[in-house]
């Protein structure tokens, strides 16, 4: 009886549920290279109830965004399906944009729907891919992202790579990590954090470029998605010969499975000066060492459930006849006289009369109608859970030194011999001929070569420093920063080469697609 009971409260509390933001969490119109457009389609399920729905538009690529309106309203009338292609530079006038759409509606207890098609027109028309509007019971703290999949860049393009993302529908700011496991639960790479903004979005697109693996072959990955507030999750995961990606939506994980990333920060090398004394066969060491301080921050997620509970009595009448016969007997008498005529002689007349009674019974029922009430309680419970987030650092600082007379440090890498960089190379890429990933690395004094394949753009090579959202053109290299390029808009084919006389990091990125796309050169 009592799981019986449980059961109807969940079932009921999951019937009471109503969303009243349904959220479409990545759209764009985007005209460059890699074209993209959101062809949108709104719907009111209600078969009588008009609905008022406003469509708020949220973007978030490039930061600032440039929206000439950043709200519409309109009316559904009961079962009407409205139309709009390329909503984001149609209805909001937010050319070369992206971000999220948050649609509220008021009118009607019948839920809205809305569904969109994302797709590219260059070099063909694609497919596209189907993202379906979520609305809050979707966004969690712990979430996973199935069916990922990854292959190296190749040329020709070939296998599958993986961009993934997360809208955050709360007022207040979220901090959200990415972590890459394999089929055998072995995490793959280094976790990936972001910080997003309420109501805005965030995308990392190459998640395993990101992770520290683009070289790894994956076709049964999943990422797990831990933020500090609520979000909604998805992942694009693009085939690399067609350009054509599926829509996996973020599912609910289980908090406990996973254990936050832990983050080491680790200081330089210790430095060891070595001196002698005139005329001392001995030397005395001189050691400057750097402590190695550990942090594991710690995520218990502890739900508090309160159940409000609604009885509705509902009365079942069962009516119970009961029948009193009552007879009531009418007798009819008859007296049919019956004559007997007798002659004798003296002709005088007998007369004999005979009597017959007949009665007649009438029988009218009398019926008496007890009605009987059965009352069935039928209990609706509404759950509310209230998430708790706590956070505890560790910090364990050990400090261990070591004297010795000889320190030698050595930094080995690889530069790369053709200096040559594929620009936009399998979508919003800056690809190494060498490393295959977005990393150049060259001797002092050596050139590298940007070069734009055949329909390839618009794009640019331009120096600068990018964060979560921005990026911003200017000098980078070594302390000061001094050095500084920039292509312009180029679509291929062409080439851009750039000399780089001294040793340092060099940043850089597209101006077209902003944080999308960056690349760094290291001069040994």
């Amino acid at each position: 009886m009592r799981r019986a009971s449980l059961v109807l409260v969940v079932i009921l509390f999951t019937a009471s549920l109503r969303a009243d933001v349904v959220t479409l969490p990545a759209a764009a119109s985007i005209v460059g290279g890699n074209p993209f457009f959101s062809d949108v389609r709104v719907f009111n399920t209600s078969y009588s109830a008009s609905l008022d729905v406003t469509a708020t538009y949220r973007c978030f690529i490039p930061s600032p965004c440039a929206v000439g309106t950043s709200q519409i309203h309109f009316t559904l009338a009961p079962r009407e399906s409205r139309v709009f292609d390329d909503m984001v530079a149609a209805a909001f006038g937010a050319h070369d944009t992206a971000g999220g759409v948050e649609f509220s509606s008021v009118g009607s207890s019948d839920p809205l729907v809305v569904t969109s098609r994302l797709y590219s027109t260059s070099p063909l028309n694609s497919v596209g891919m189907f993202i379906p509007g979520m609305d809050s019971s979707r966004a969690h703290f712990v979430s996973v992202l199935t069916s990922v999949r990854h292959n190296p860049l190749s040329d020709p393009p070939a296998g599958f790579r993986t961009n993934v993302g997360i809208f955050n529908p709360d007022d207040l700011p979220a901090t959200v990590t990415f972590t890459i496991y394999d089929a055998a639960k072995n995490r793959l790479g280094i976790p990936v954090s972001r910080s997003v903004a309420g109501h805005s979005g965030v995308q990392v697109s190459g998640i395993f470029e990101a992770a520290g693996v683009g070289d790894r072959t994956n076709g049964n990955a999943v990422v797990v998605v831990l933020a500090t507030r609520p979000v909604l999750s998805y992942a694009a995961v693009i085939d690399n010969r067609t350009g054509d990606p599926i829509f996996v939506a973020g599912a609910a994980d289980q908090a406990s499975t996973f254990v936050t990333p832990t983050n080491t920060p680790t200081g330089p090398t210790p430095t060891f000066t070595r001196t002698f004394t005139p005329g001392s066969p001995t030397g005395t060491p001189s050691v400057t060492q750097t402590p190695t301080i550990t942090m594991t921050p710690t995520i218990t997620l502890t739900p508090t459930i309160t159940l409000t509970p609604t009885i509705t009595l509902t009365p079942t009448i069962t009516p119970t006849p009961t029948i009193t016969p009552t007879p009531t007997i009418t007798p009819t008498a008859s007296n049919t006289p019956t004559i007997t005529q007798t002659f004798t002689a003296s002709n005088t007349p007998t007369i004999t009369p005979t009597f017959t009674i007949t009665p007649t019974f009438t029988i009218t029922p009398t019926f008496t109608i007890t009605p009987t009430k059965t009352i069935t309680p039928t209990v609706t419970k509404t759950a509310t859970i209230t998430p708790t987030l706590t956070k505890t650092a560790t910090a364990t600082k050990t400090l261990t030194p070591t004297a010795s007379f000889t320190a030698t440090a050595t930094r080995t890498l690889t530069p790369n011999p053709n200096h040559i960089v594929f620009v936009g190379q399998g979508g919003t890429n800056f690809v190494d001929s060498i490393s295959g990933n977005s990393t150049t690395t060259i001797n002092a004094g050596q050139t590298v070569e940007w070069q734009w394949a055949s329909g390839v753009g618009p794009h640019t090579t331009t120096s600068g420093t990018c964060d979560t959202n921005i990026c911003v053109p200017g000098p980078v290299g070594p302390p000061p920063p001094t050095f500084s390029w920039d292509s312009g808009n180029i679509t291929g084919p062409a080439s851009f080469p750039v000399n780089f006389p001294a040793n340092g990091v060099y940043t850089y990125f597209c101006k077209v697609h902003g944080v999308m796309m960056q690349g760094t050169v290291n001069v040994l």
